[in-house]
């Protein structure tokens, strides 16, 4: 008998208990954070970067970079993200700020310093695009020439020629120029990849982009100065169409642009067969020049 009643007091007490805590969880004053509790969880026991997380706060990041002070934006960016970012959410963010190139470029270097993120070829053409977007030039070209020189995962491919694939399938998201393809090919013959050039230009001339004609001049002066200038004369007949072959296949593919040759071309093709001593093959090309209407210069009348 006593032992039914200390059973019943202990039931009446635990349901006593039970009513309470109901009571105090049901008010929303005595409610705990839970939403706080897992973001904390989040931020705070795990290193992963953002992409496992189920709802990358991208705009947030955007939104520290446009709206707070310059001083004040890095370090809130290092202390809400100290795991950083992956390409792909860098590219997001610079996406999102590509009406101000300037600012896509300091974020790229603080990413950078701060190790944030191991940037790959497509968060580099991400942050090209949108400086030559923004004609910051010499500063899309020093990006460039990092990028073509970066480990390469397929060695089959060069990283040329891999990172011009990369530049075609970001171009239209990133609302770029064909200005792009000028710097990456000025800058592949900076960097003495003559052969990755070749084959970007017949690439970009078989699809219908036409160049820069400084930078055909460039990719036949180059090819003048390391293969001898005979092969930059065939460079010459081909990038220009000059050829009946090439005429024939331009006519078959209406895609094809011709591009017609200036004085500064006429005047590196002489200046090299000069140098080759091929007397007879400049006066060859002064002829060519004027069949083509090309007024000659100071420096045609100096080689």
């Amino acid at each position: 008998m006593k032992l039914s009643k200390e059973l019943y007091a202990w039931k009446w007490w635990g349901m006593v208990l039970f009513k309470s805590l109901n009571k105090s969880f049901s008010s929303p004053k005595s409610r705990p954070n839970l939403h706080f509790l897992s973001f904390h969880y989040d931020f705070s026991t795990t290193s992963s970067p953002w992409s496992d997380q189920p709802n990358p706060p991208i705009s947030t990041v955007v939104s520290i970079l446009t709206h707070h002070r310059s001083k004040s934006r890095w370090g809130h960016i290092l202390s809400l993200c100290p795991s950083g970012f992956t390409p792909t959410q860098f590219s997001q963010i610079a996406l999102s700020l590509k009406n101000n190139p300037h600012l896509v470029l300091r974020f790229f270097v603080f990413t950078q310093r701060k190790s944030l993120c191991k940037h790959d070829l497509s968060s580099y053409a991400t942050v090209i695009h949108l400086l030559s977007r923004g004609r910051l030039t010499s500063q899309a070209q020093e990006l460039i020439r990092v990028a073509v020189r970066l480990p390469a995962n397929d060695l089959q491919t060069k990283q040329e020629l891999r990172f011009f694939e990369i530049l075609v399938k970001t171009y239209r998201e990133c609302g770029s120029a064909p200005y792009v393809f000028d710097l990456l090919i000025t800058c592949c013959l900076e960097v003495k990849r003559i052969d990755g050039a070749l084959g970007i230009v017949r690439m970009l001339l078989s699809r219908g982009i036409c160049l820069k004609i400084s930078t055909c001049n460039a990719l036949i002066w180059a090819v003048s100065r390391s293969q001898g200038v005979i092969s930059g004369y065939e460079i010459y007949r081909e990038v220009f169409g000059l050829d009946s072959e090439k005429i024939e296949m331009s006519i078959k593919n209406a895609k094809r642009v011709r591009i017609r040759p200036n004085v500064h071309t006429f005047n590196a093709l002489m200046a090299c067969f000069y140098r080759e001593g091929l007397f007879e093959r400049v006066e060859d090309t002064w002829i060519e020049m004027e069949s083509l209407r090309c007024e000659p210069n100071c420096s045609s009348y100096s080689v």
